[in-house]
């Protein structure tokens, strides 16, 4: 059985009455995370955008001078 989601809503709550900053709440939950789970999240709702941060942080190309 699912657990209800009571803390989720105080949490909410909180942030949207202005008792907890947002960006705080945020970074602590991210931290918090596992990164497979990040993953998860971030593909799900805001794939274009994250994968093109990913693809210009870290597919950069190096560029090899021809002989």
């Amino acid at each position: 059985m699912p657990m209800p989601r009571e803390y989720t809503i105080i949490m909410r709550d909180l942030v949207e009455n202005e008792v907890l900053d947002s960006k705080e709440v945020l970074f602590n939950l991210l931290n918090w995370m596992p990164e497979d789970d990040v993953y998860e999240f971030s593909q799900d709702e805001y794939a274009v955008a994250v994968n093109a941060e990913y693809k210009a942080k870290y597919d950069v190309e190096e560029d090899v001078e021809e002989d």
